[in-house]
């Protein structure tokens, strides 16, 4: 059941909940935690979906008419692809 009391007692409860000798006056605490490891898929995903039709594009025109062009084309999307996940990763770590 919610509480009816205003909100600035709510306050102070949540400040005696921490010892006095732990802080000094006016000391900050900041909250810093690392996003989820699903980050680096969701970041990384508009280039991966991208990458990905550009190497099954490649590969269907590998598959009817077989060229050089058409490998070096899905070597550069399988490289992008690979390029943002390590990226992500980098971001990730960063955080």
């Amino acid at each position: 059941m919610p509480s009816a009391e205003p909100a600035s007692q709510g306050a102070e409860v949540s400040t005696q909940l921490i010892p006095a000798d732990l802080l000094g006056d006016g000391e900050i605490i900041i909250l810093a935690i690392k996003p989820s490891p699903w980050f680096v898929l969701l970041a990384s995903l508009p280039v991966l979906a991208s990458a990905g039709l550009v190497v099954v594009v490649a590969y269907a025109v590998e598959a009817f008419r077989p060229s050089t062009v058409s490998k070096a084309v899905m070597l550069v999307g399988v490289l992008a692809g690979m390029g943002r996940v390590s990226a992500a990763c980098w971001q990730w770590l960063g955080r």
